[in-house]
């Protein structure tokens, strides 16, 4: 396993059906020396969990969003989210899982460019 880089943090965000994934994501950047914010390890039962979103956003480094058929779907989060990062001037990374670029830009739930 790598050394942490001192201070870098990736913050992993993904849809609620997507947890199983997002955990393998989060292990692989772990193992890769980064340290890592996933809302179900990182979040607490009786935690305020948009302030939580709000913290580990100016916390991390950058931003692991996993765009599934669910995230772009369902997940208001997700977009929040970005927003928080994208406002920061942070570095956004999409990974697309079942869902091709176009298909994505096409979701009713993705903002238009």
């Amino acid at each position: 396993m790598g050394d942490p880089v001192d201070g870098y943090r990736v913050f992993i965000s993904h849809a609620s059906e997507d947890r199983w994934v997002a955990e393998q994501l989060a292990r692989h950047a772990r193992e890769s020396g980064a340290r890592t914010f996933l809302d179900a390890a990182d979040v607490d039962d009786g935690d305020d969990f948009e302030e939580r979103i709000r913290e580990a956003a100016e916390d991390c480094s950058e931003m692991l969003v996993l765009m599934t058929p669910w995230a772009l779907a369902r997940s208001r989060y997700i977009w929040l989210e970005i927003g928080a990062f994208w406002i920061q001037r942070k570095r956004i990374v999409a990974l697309l899982h079942g869902v091709t670029t176009d298909e994505s830009s096409k979701t009713a739930t993705c903002p238009s460019s």
